[in-house]
């Protein structure tokens, strides 16, 4: 029965090593899953600062390119409408001058159409004259 315990006993302690052994190498690898998810950790707060510093640096950049796109676009629009004033010039001085001359062609037109009806009305009359001449040479020969 002693040697029986005895053996028993043996075997326990061997059992309670076993187990010590297991449980040390769980610990340690525990540890070193502990320092992998630490380190993992740490490149993730890494790469995430590193992230907002890209994501921050190409967001200013897009501001500056928007605001410089912005400007070249105000003064694209300020040129466009400059020029439209001066062609809007230039046609209303254009028309005023085709007007000015439309008047004074018409004017001139008025002129020479009151000429020519004093020049019928004196044909008109000449013509009454030499009608009348007509007639009295018909009486008298």
């Amino acid at each position: 029965m002693l040697s029986s315990s005895h053996r028993n006993n043996w075997n326990l302690k061997a059992s309670v090593r076993e187990l010590q052994r297991r449980c040390m190498n769980m610990c340690e690898e525990r540890d070193a899953l502990d320092l992998m998810l630490e380190e993992r950790e740490k490149s993730a707060d890494l790469e995430q600062e590193e992230f907002k510093k890209t994501f921050q640096e190409k967001e200013m950049a897009l501001q500056q390119k928007l605001g410089q796109l912005e400007q070249d676009w105000r003064e694209k629009l300020k040129r466009v409408m400059e020029e439209r004033s001066e062609q809007e010039q230039r046609v209303k001085k254009e028309i005023q001058a085709l007007l000015l001359k439309l008047f004074k062609t018409e004017q001139l037109h008025q002129t020479q159409i009151c000429d020519y009806e004093v020049k019928y009305r004196d044909s008109l009359k000449l013509v009454s004259v030499l009608h009348c001449q007509i007639e009295e040479r018909e009486v008298r020969g």
